[in-house]
């Protein structure tokens, strides 16, 4: 397949890609849905209202025309699936788009012309914690008594319920919180000293919701996960610290969660299946559970993940490099956690991965919790400043891409967030 539309070497946005995102133009500009291509993005709203979707089976009249794309993730799987050809096809060289001239030059524009929004309205939000090298650093800096792996851990994907308020889209600025922390000489209120973040993927869910009481499996993933977006979950590690035991996460996580604008679908990101890692050696002789049971054995991806470190006036530097392949847990399985009880769920909510930290030290470490060992060892900048957590100023860049230039690249652009001071 090759795009009438220049893709420049390097971009994320392929004509394998096609992701889902929203966005306005000019200040006063409506917000709608899009894609994205080379550098350019696709007015969706435009192509429907010329009718380029009306004989796409199953897809509404009014497809595209809300400011969020929660209707188009609540889909049935084929419908969206179907409605994504017709864009990849629409995009193709020689298609009636590309003669059009009059739509053509009204429905594609430059993305530095566009203001990305969030492409879902957001209901709700876990976070779950499915890496066994951040949860094993993590335990060790941490000095408890405790095993490397909560015990739990070894048979589910843990997780807490976050809080959809504060999630928001690459480019907002992060005021630093303000919280308890505590101090030799005991707790003091003020700003948070150990500023961190989490290099994370979260699942957006569509389909159709499963009802109160009922559960979904691991197979249902591809019916009720729209797409994936990378995901930076802000933590506040010394207000965390102290508050978090023994209900979990509140304020030192509850301030911010930068997530990308483009919702990569699964259909996208299908080339680049492969298998979960095995099991860690503490689950040894201990079977799956059954409702986490996967038929698929290529049930994550292939996604090249990097965190960068931008100070302000400087030039950023990559502190990590991982991939979304060594989670132990996919997305199937925490879908089918999140709902084993009978909870129900909301095209349009988020599931997080939690930090994707990779085997090698000191250089797949999702979180400067564990680059920096707690604070204990700075790490250098391209600049010869150092680091052991963000600090006002910085700007922390997360990019995920999967695929190769020879085929076309499959990406999900940036989440971008510049941290600003705390308000006293």
């Amino acid at each position: 397949m090759t795009s009438f539309v220049h893709i420049p070497q390097g971009s994320h946005f392929s004509l394998r890609n096609v992701p889902f995102g929203v966005a306005s133009f000019g200040s006063t500009g409506p917000r709608i849905p899009v894609t994205a291509i080379g550098d350019q993005v696709v007015d969706l709203r435009s192509l429907a209202e010329a009718g380029l979707f009306s004989d796409v089976e199953g897809a509404p009249k009014d497809i595209f025309h809300q400011a969020t794309l929660n209707e188009v993730a609540a889909l049935p799987r084929k419908v969206r699936s179907a409605v994504r050809e017709r864009i990849q096809s629409l995009l193709t060289a020689g298609s009636s788009l590309e003669k059009d001239e009059e739509l053509r030059k009204k429905s594609i524009r430059p993305q530095n012309e566009a203001t990305m929004h969030l492409p879902v309205a957001i209901q709700d939000y876990t976070d779950f914690c499915a890496s066994e090298q951040h949860t094993k650093n993590c335990a060790k800096l941490i000095e408890t008594n405790s095993p490397p792996l909560p015990p739990s851990w070894i048979h589910l994907p843990i997780g807490y319920h976050g809080r959809a308020s504060s999630v928001v889209v690459s480019g907002t600025p992060i005021k630093r919180p303000l919280g308890v922390v505590p101090t030799p000489n005991g707790p003091i209120f003020g700003p948070c000293r150990a500023l961190d973040y989490e290099l994370e993927m979260a699942a957006v869910l569509g389909g159709k919701p499963n009802a109160l009481g009922t559960r979904l499996t691991p197979e249902d993933v591809e019916e009720n996960v729209f797409g994936v977006v990378i995901m930076n979950d802000w933590s506040a590690r010394d207000i965390q610290g102290f508050e978090m035991i023994p209900l979990g996460p509140f304020n030192g996580k509850n301030f911010g969660t930068t997530i990308s604008p483009w919702i990569v679908t699964l259909d996208a990101l299908r080339p680049f299946k492969t298998g979960l890692p095995p099991r860690p050696q503490e689950a040894n002789g201990i079977p799956q559970l059954s409702y986490l049971v996967e038929k698929d054995q290529k049930s994550t991806f292939d996604i090249r993940l990097e965190v960068q470190l931008k100070p302000k006036g400087g030039e950023p530097t990559t502190t990590s490099t991982s991939n979304l392949r060594y989670l132990t847990y996919s997305f199937g399985q925490m879908l089918a956690h999140q709902t084993v009880g009978g909870c129900p769920i909301t095209p349009g909510d988020l599931l997080g991965s939690g930090t994707v930290t990779g085997p090698n030290p000191k250089a797949q470490e999702g979180s400067l919790l564990e680059l920096s060992m707690r604070g204990k060892e700075p790490f250098t900048l391209k600049d010869g400043k150092t680091r052991t957590f963000v600090e006002d100023g910085d700007t922390i860049i997360l990019i995920a891409v999967a695929g190769d230039e020879s085929e076309g690249l499959v990406g999900f652009g940036s989440a971008v967030g510049e941290v600003l001071p705390a308000s006293e």
